[in-house]
């Protein structure tokens, strides 16, 4: 499986797909001050969130949470159950039963609760 690559910092990019300035994407949800909102990798690792999402887990800085899945940072079924719905989502074949509304699959995937 390719796995999405970072061709300069704060750009990711996917064989097939168009660039994605992470950079730009954080500043504006960074603006959703009630929103809590990220982008994951394929492994469900965050690699872009807002300050919202950093301050409903109790944390301070986003440091605290990139490169991390949800299980690495909330404990309990507040870490488990996201975790693994990260897991079917991304999971080829898609998740017809995760409650969550996705788009591709692999590498690059979105999703939406």
């Amino acid at each position: 499986m390719k796995k999405a690559t970072s061709v300069l910092p704060g750009i990711l990019t996917h064989p097939g797909m168009r660039l994605l300035d992470t950079r730009l994407v954080e500043q504006v949800a960074d603006l959703m001050q009630n929103t809590a909102f990220f982008i994951k990798d394929a492994s469900g690792r965050y690699v872009v969130l807002n300050q919202s999402l950093v301050e409903r887990h109790g944390l301070k800085e986003k440091s605290q949470m990139l490169g991390r899945r949800p299980c690495d940072v909330s404990p309990g079924d507040y870490g488990r159950i996201p975790t693994s719905r990260m897991s079917r989502c991304c999971a080829p074949g898609g998740p017809s039963s995760s409650g969550w509304s996705c788009f591709g699959a692999g590498p690059m995937c979105w999703c939406g609760a």
